[in-house]
């Protein structure tokens, strides 16, 4: 049986650093749950957070298929910075990045394959599922929606360049 979230955090280990980070996965109920690592001060980042989903599998494939909800999360201290700022900053520097490997992991991984090569990104300033927490609002994500195609395949490494 393949387990979906240890397949997961297996490719996001396979992500080089950025700009010094290392990647921390999580997964959890909703983006409420995000809440959570999010007031956090210990919560490391940049962060890959992934929502439950429904898994449909193909038992003689030996492969499952699942549409996938990724909060992809940094933390941003001066809350009085702009959009446009955050954009240079948060986004040019850790989440685009980040973003860009997990498609390209995906789609040339020996476990992984993005079903019809589709995916839809949005960028969210000042994130937050609810207003319930003022701490929150330090945080910049991208949201990457894609339906996820896993396999039982050996995980080979990944030559980045």
């Amino acid at each position: 049986m393949i387990v979906f979230e240890d397949r997961i955090e297996d490719l996001i280990n396979l992500i080089p650093n950025i700009n010094g980070f290392k990647t921390h996965f999580y997964w959890g109920k909703d983006g409420k749950d995000v809440n959570r690592y999010l007031v956090s001060n210990d919560s490391p980042y940049p962060f890959v957070f992934l929502t439950q989903g429904t898994e449909r599998g193909d038992v003689s494939a030996k492969e499952v298929l699942r549409d996938c909800r990724f909060i992809l999360a940094c933390q941003e201290f001066d809350l009085d910075k702009m959009n446009d700022q955050r954009l240079l900053d948060s986004y040019k520097d850790f989440l685009n990045p980040l973003a860009a490997y997990m498609l390209e992991l995906f789609d040339v991984s020996t476990i992984s394959r993005i079903n019809e090569g589709k995916y839809r990104l949005k960028r969210v300033p000042n994130y937050s599922e609810s207003n319930e927490n003022p701490q929150i609002d330090k945080w910049d994500v991208i949201v990457l929606e894609l339906e996820l195609v896993l396999n039982n395949n050996c995980l080979k490494p990944i030559v980045w360049e």
